[in-house]
């Protein structure tokens, strides 16, 4: 994906994405889902059975990077 289409991503799916105080941002599933340019139904199913699963190697690398299990539901 180029930096361009990113950019036009981003303004399309710009309410769905907040920064708190501390500067973490948040994004909705489906902007979630847009950014990495796949389905949000199908992204929830496998977030889900990640988290259904917990020691699975994907739930190990989103808590790496600051994902937390209520956040991922969300």
């Amino acid at each position: 994906m180029s930096q361009i289409e990113v950019a036009q991503i981003i303004e399309q799916i710009k309410q769905e994405i907040t920064v708190d105080s501390n500067g973490q941002g948040k994004a909705s599933l489906r902007a979630t889902a847009r950014l990495a340019g796949v389905d949000a139904a199908g992204l929830f199913r496998s977030l889900k059975t990640a988290v259904d699963n917990s020691r699975s190697k994907m739930v190990e690398k989103l808590v790496r990077k600051g994902f937390e299990g209520v956040d991922i539901l969300r």
